[in-house]
């Protein structure tokens, strides 16, 4: 009917690419692994959780500051003193609260938007039995979904709303993936598994009769989605849960920098990021070992004590390490680290935040490098690399995806228009035919990274079979809970495959595109391999915790 609004048929190109040689790349290369995947993840029926979305839009409508939801703008708003014309501290006072106020309602605005529409979204199709999800691929094979808000790969309470259209029964083993989704998604469980669930049963049987009245379930790291857990969680407490249709996630463990080490047959950083894992040893930690050397390094400066004391965190080790593989920058770890001391509520470095904020981020990177000293050689080896390629950059993903690289420069434009009797002036940004040369330098590593999490996620998902609901985060896979041991399985089989071929067929697969002169070629490969370690990439096959 005209009420409802949907996809009744899709005949958008697959491809988000503007680039016609591209495009051409693509339509002449054969890619069964990219396309099978893509179907795979748009066949997979989901539908609306009717309690979740009914608690959500209870606490939107009455503006509770819980579960993510931002508090309104006017109860946020700090107030004028009546002695302000006058009263030139009660001024400055204001004038550095109202500051505050309008630099974290900016960000609050993006979330007020987006809550409001998945809300909507959602109550549009909370009656269908089955939403269907078109995907598309980025230029790098990356696949991102297409209507924007609702959907699995968008946020907390997008993806707490969505549970399977198909339910699966639960098996021995996916029990226990049942239950580690719910402590995976409360967060920094302490104990077992089973004894944390039995410690807290009272309170998720709780939440399960009312989540309006009992808001424990907010307290979780991901609380809309915990939310959802609890739901079945409390059936299956009681022994009456017979089908699930919640989905389990698995996340890789700091993937860019799992692929790093097994491209670079590194046993260390492989170990440490869990790519292979010791018998009956808990999972490493590498943004932990990062943080504990940082502050050995920082109780030498005086400056060093005084981020010591803010008591710096796992957290912001980790915003700022897992995207060095993608490109994170000096001058960008210093805005995270500025945008954290925000959140700490300190005035430790008024007037000097910057400087400061840029020693820590030097110093971060720094021990990073120096516990890792062949991450840096690679990432030296891929910057040459891309030097080599020309212009435009070419390569094949393992999984077949031909990716182009091409950035030009660009021009900001100014145009006046006569808008509502008045003359106004907007500036944007125009695309020149000159080739931006600096912009591809710097991105050809992160897409170049991208690409290879991008082939992993499509031969691994072409390879499930049986399993009738998968979804992806580039990295991060969700299914039934019953399914997740044989989506385990494929994904460290895939990655074995991947990256345990041959240095000399890896490279020259990749390269086919565009080959190089063969000297160059051979040169690079000689290089790769002096960098190479010792790591045996079947290893990866037994790991216990490479996604958990």
């Amino acid at each position: 009917s005209s009420e409802k609004m949907g996809y009744r048929s899709f005949s958008t190109c697959s491809f988000k690419v503007k680039n016609p040689e591209h495009l051409d790349l693509l339509d002449k290369q054969v890619m069964e692994y990219p396309y099978r995947s893509l179907r795979k993840l748009q066949v997979t029926p989901w539908r609306i959780n009717g309690l979740v979305l009914d608690t959500a839009a209870y606490i939107w409508e009455n503006q509770f500051e819980i579960a993510g939801f931002p508090r309104s703008k006017l109860d946020a708003m700090p107030q004028k003193p009546d002695d302000i014309d006058h009263n030139k501290a009660a001024r400055n006072t204001w004038r550095k609260a109202a500051a505050q106020f309008y630099r974290e309602d900016l960000r609050r605005r993006g979330s007020r938007l987006a809550i409001s529409k998945t809300l909507w979204v959602a109550g549009k199709f909370k009656e269908e039995a089955a939403l269907y999800f078109p995907h598309q691929f980025d230029f790098r094979g990356r696949v991102y979904s297409v209507p924007n808000f609702l959907n699995y790969q968008g946020s907390d309470l997008s993806r707490g709303l969505l549970e399977f259209g198909i339910a699966k029964p639960l098996t021995k083993e996916g029990a226990l993936w049942f239950g580690k989704a719910g402590a995976n998604l409360w967060g920094n469980i302490e104990g077992p598994v089973g004894v944390w669930i039995r410690r807290h049963e009272e309170q998720i049987h709780s939440v399960a009769a009312d989540p309006r009245a009992n808001l424990w379930w907010s307290n979780a790291d991901k609380p809309w989605q915990f939310l959802a857990w609890c739901l079945e969680a409390s059936l299956w407490l009681k022994g009456e849960l017979k089908e699930s249709r919640l989905p389990v996630t698995v996340d890789a463990s700091s993937n860019g920098l799992q692929i790093m080490s097994m491209l670079l047959r590194y046993k260390q950083g492989a170990m440490d990021t869990n790519c292979i894992s010791r018998p009956k040893y808990p999972p490493n930690d590498i943004y932990m070992t990062v943080l504990k050397a940082l502050k050995v390094k920082l109780q030498s400066t005086s400056v060093g004590w005084d981020w010591l004391s803010l008591v710096l965190d796992r957290k912001l080790v980790k915003s700022i390490i897992m995207t060095i593989p993608y490109g994170c920058t000096q001058y960008r770890a210093t805005e995270i680290i500025c945008e954290w001391y925000w959140g700490c509520d300190s005035k430790l470095f008024e007037g000097r935040l910057r400087k400061s904020a840029g020693y820590l981020a030097s110093n971060l990177i720094s021990v990073f490098y120096s516990l890792y000293p062949r991450f840096k050689d690679l990432m030296l080896y891929l910057e040459v690399m891309g030097k080599s390629l020309g212009t435009p950059l070419v390569w094949n993903s393992p999984s077949g995806f031909p990716v182009l690289q091409l950035y030009h420069k660009v021009k900001t434009k100014r145009v006046k228009s006569l808008l509502f009797g008045r003359i106004r002036a907007f500036n944007y940004n125009d695309e020149t035919e000159e080739v931006d040369k600096a912009k591809m330098g710097r991105a050809f590593i992160p897409n170049f990274i991208h690409s290879l999490d991008a082939a992993v996620m499509h031969i691994a998902l072409s390879r499930l079979e049986g399993v009738d609901c998968v979804a992806a985060v580039h990295d991060s896979f969700c299914t039934h809970a019953s399914d997740v041991p044989q989506l385990l399985e494929v994904l460290r089989d895939t990655n074995a495959d991947v990256f345990g071929a041959d240095p000399v067929v890896f490279w020259k697969k990749i390269f086919s595109p565009k080959p190089l002169e063969k000297q160059a070629f051979e040169h690079l490969i000689e290089d790769f391999k002096a960098m190479s370690g010792e790591l045996v990439i079947d290893e990866v096959r037994q790991s216990e915790y490479m996604y958990r």
